[in-house]
């Protein structure tokens, strides 16, 4: 997090700091990271069915779906149908 924001002023690291506070304590951070991670796993099961069309190698593809997986559970968010 501060990496990421090198170059800004010590104010505006914490006004963003307090945004995510806030988001944290009210449950939407929570929310916002089960969908994007939903979000990532339809893409990844997207991806490894056209490599699986394309005759490409799929490990990479399968690996990153059960990570995936793995921290959507871990979010306690619900798998996508088929998962």
């Amino acid at each position: 997090m501060l990496e990421s924001n090198k170059g800004k002023s010590m104010l505006e690291f914490q006004e963003l700091m307090t945004v995510f506070q806030l988001l944290h304590w009210n449950g939407s951070l929570k929310a916002m990271r089960e969908r994007q991670c939903s979000r990532q796993l339809a893409a990844t099961e997207r991806e490894l069915e056209e490599a699986r069309l394309a005759g490409k190698e799929l490990r990479f593809h399968k690996e990153k779906k059960d990570i995936l997986m793995l921290a959507a559970g871990q979010l306690g968010g619900a798998h996508p149908p088929g998962c």
